[in-house]
């Protein structure tokens, strides 16, 4: 009698838990990303980044320069990232001086590449100007952190080298 009340208790206990779709155990979501998307599960990653505008037009990162950056990322999922941002940030480097800010992606669909805008008027996601003191060949790491509307959220990262 009291194995079938211990199971009778256990069974009324673990009927009424709700389970968490954030399970960081979850190996289907293993970034612990949630998304109400009905349609599937976006994924989001960097691929690459343009120089869209430095001091002398040639393209390249080099000292003393304000740089402007395109960055693109692509959904390897099944469905819409909606309203997608990304905060960009460097890792301790004092000869960068990283202008901040917030690049805006809109919706991205599956197997769409896409890069983002700071805001309506500029034409790049990303600006910072680079010390003029930097040693030449120094590698910058560039963190990433994307995020959607559903508050799902993706890290990645990308390097560039100073000439």
């Amino acid at each position: 009698m009291k194995k079938i009340f211990y199971f009778l208790i256990c069974f009324l206990f673990i009927s009424s838990c709700e389970l968490e779709r954030d399970n960081p155990l979850d190996l289907k979501n293993p970034n612990n990303n949630s998304n109400n998307n009905s349609n599937g599960s976006p994924s989001l990653a960097y691929t690459k980044f343009i120089v869209s505008s430095d001091d002398n037009n040639n393209g390249i990162i080099e000292k003393g320069e304000h740089i402007k950056l395109k960055v693109f990322i692509k959904n390897r999922g099944t469905g819409i990232a909606k309203t997608v941002n990304a905060n960009f940030s460097f890792n301790s480097y004092t000869f960068i001086f990283f202008d901040g800010g917030t690049a805006y992606y809109g919706d991205i669909s599956p197997s769409t590449e896409s890069y983002g805008v700071l805001n309506t008027v500029d034409d790049y996601s990303m600006s910072f100007t680079v010390s003029y003191d930097i040693p030449s060949g120094t590698t910058c790491k560039v963190s990433m952190l994307i995020t959607d509307t559903y508050g799902a959220n993706w890290t990645d990262s990308f390097t560039f080298i100073v000439l």
